[in-house]
């Protein structure tokens, strides 16, 4: 029986985006830990990271209610960009938003930086968003994000 890894870096419950708490067979929450052959517990923030969405205030007037209450300016919100036109200056608020949040968690070393890549499918009218990010425990990481959209 091979010996448990160490855990490092982070904890988090177990609860899929839009789902409930994940519960074990005794009623608790199951805990997912950061070792140093996996990061669960990362990999799961950062999934929330791209599809939550901060509150969106423009000139005054809210337009979207942040999914996480406790923390309103957190979230990068992919799902409000399904079929947006494809700009430039899309790419950069994406691009910007997913770095400022991958900036503030502790399961993600700073060095190397975080990088995020575009990968546009005309035919497809979809662009994968390879997040690239090293871990704690010097794992790196890549999460591809798809996300349909119209292209000018």
């Amino acid at each position: 029986m091979a010996a448990p890894q160490a855990q490092i870096g982070s904890v988090d419950i177990a609860c899929n985006f839009g789902d409930d708490v994940v519960i074990d067979a005794t009623g608790a929450p199951v805990l997912l830990f950061d070792t140093l052959g996996a990061s669960p517990a990362t990999e799961q923030r950062l999934y929330r990271l791209v599809n939550a969405t901060a509150r969106l205030v423009v000139d005054g007037v809210p337009l979207a209610s942040a999914d996480d209450p406790f923390h309103p300016g957190w979230g990068v919100g992919l799902p409000i960009h399904v079929d947006a036109l494809w700009t430039p200056d899309l790419a950069d608020e994406i691009q910007a938003s997913v770095l400022n949040g991958l900036a503030l968690d502790v399961g993600i070393a700073s060095s190397p930086p975080p990088r995020v890549a575009f990968v546009v499918d005309p035919v497809a009218s979809t662009v994968e968003m390879p997040i690239s990010y090293t871990t704690l425990s010097g794992a790196r990481l890549t999460m591809t994000v798809t996300l349909s959209v119209q292209l000018p």
